[in-house]
């Protein structure tokens, strides 16, 4: 697995874990390899990364999310490429707005900062990133539809706009607890949630008591992120 940035001599291992893709039942070019780890200050670190087939080019990504001791997003570092088209950024995440400064290969290096509303959560590209639903719904609300605000860096987008950002919402809905099989285990009291995108496209996910994504699905589009390795190590 390539990082970022290196672990610190003191950094202590949480867990780590694979994700695969399945279209219609039968796996693509999706690889994701995470690992999260803890400071000695408390800070969490999350890293991640993905390669895959993206329009038939090949794409790397490269990510490195960092919480602090109360486990909120302090910031993220992105390296993104896909063919000749690629960057570098970092979001640095504030009460109410998200500050970005990005380098586009090739481009001259921008910066700017995203007004938010407050008590957003991070929906950023691996799997391992989509913790935010378990993270912002409401603790013992199931079956209530809420809508969250999200943040969420942008990949799918022309050079010029590549790795900004965009502030959205979800509705969000608990559902009752049905269990979780994938290929590295099964787990009999993971969280269900049902979610409608800002484009009213339809998820559905399932995590972990930790909160690790255990399956990621889109169901109108068949495509089925699933867990294939995970470790524990406290």
């Amino acid at each position: 697995m390539q990082m970022l940035h290196e672990l610190h001599p003191r950094e202590k291992k949480v867990c780590r874990g694979e994700y695969r893709c399945l279209v219609g039942g039968l796996e693509i070019d999706y690889a994701e390899s995470w690992l999260v780890t803890r400071l000695p200050n408390g800070q969490q670190v999350i890293r991640a990364e993905v390669r895959g087939d993206s329009g038939g080019e090949q794409a790397h990504l490269l990510t490195h999310m960092v919480r602090d001791a109360d486990e909120l997003p302090t910031w993220l570092r992105m390296r993104y490429g896909r063919g000749a088209l690629g960057g570098a950024v970092q979001y640095t995440f504030r009460p109410a707005t998200v500050q970005i400064a990005r380098q586009t290969w090739g481009l001259r290096p921008w910066q700017e900062v995203v007004d938010i509303a407050e008590g957003y959560e991070i929906d950023y590209p691996p799997i391992i990133g989509r913790d935010y639903v378990w993270r912002a719904y409401p603790p013992n609300e199931q079956m209530e539809v809420r809508s969250l605000p999200v943040f969420s860096p942008d990949l799918w987008t022309d050079e010029a706009r590549l790795l900004t950002g965009r502030t959205l919402r979800y509705n969000v809905r608990l559902e009752p607890d049905s269990g979780c099989v994938v290929p590295a285990g099964q787990f009999r009291h993971a969280e269900h949630f049902k979610l409608t995108l800002s484009d009213g496209e339809r998820a559905e996910a399932w995590y972990d008591e930790e909160g690790v994504p255990l399956r990621w699905l889109y169901p109108d589009k068949d495509y089925d992120f699933v867990l294939t390795v995970y470790e524990r190590f406290e």
